[in-house]
């Protein structure tokens, strides 16, 4: 349930920043500032909140927090890895962003 919350809010960010190459640096150097802050110490604090008397939810806010960072960076570098004579050509025969993104951003191969 966690790894689905975490890839529902960081694929989307990550594949949009990516694919409009504006902004994503930023997102990947707060989201790797967040990697910093120890896993322990987040849990104590949401325990200590009122959101600590509700079962579960502090441990899968949590979760959910340390794993956006990773899936986040790496989306992101992948969808700027796509080589962008292979995604001029795309534009050049009249791809639609979506297109791009789907069919030729999103599945090009790794050098």
């Amino acid at each position: 349930m966690c790894l689905a919350i975490s890839c529902a809010i960081a694929l989307p960010v990550a594949l949009y920043l990516g694919h409009i190459g504006k902004g994503g640096a930023f997102a990947v150097n707060i989201s790797n500032a967040g990697r910093a802050v120890p896993t322990f110490a987040v849990l104590v604090v949401l325990m200590l909140t009122p959101l600590g008397k509700h079962g579960d939810v502090p441990t899968i806010i949590a979760l959910v927090l340390f794993a956006v960072p990773p899936l986040l960076t790496n989306a992101y570098v992948g969808m700027r890895e796509a080589d962008r004579h292979v995604v001029e050509a795309a534009r050049g025969i009249g791809m639609s962003g979506w297109q791009l993104l789907g069919r030729v951003e999103r599945r090009s191969p790794s050098r």
